[in-house]
């Protein structure tokens, strides 16, 4: 499964490292247990999730040292707190 079935589960993206970007969709429901991950450059990663349709997308905020919620709409993102 190389992208996550629309309007499920949550996508979590983090920065590992300088230049080091992972995201990870987690299903829920019927999916439960699921999960789709990649990690690569910014640019792949996002572009990536740009593609998702999950229900959920939530970015970690190394400032609020927490998962904040942000936007893929029309296949863009917006507000990314990283």
């Amino acid at each position: 499964m190389d992208k996550p079935p629309d309007g499920t589960g949550t996508v979590f993206v983090r920065q590992l490292s300088p230049g080091v970007f992972t995201a990870i969709w987690q299903g829920d429901g019927q999916y439960a247990g699921s999960y789709v991950d990649i990690q690569g450059a910014r640019r792949e990663v996002l572009d990536w999730v740009e593609g998702c349709r999950a229900a959920i997308f939530l970015a970690f905020d190394p400032r609020r040292n927490d998962y904040v919620a942000f936007e893929v709409q029309e296949g863009r993102i917006t507000n990314l707190p990283i």
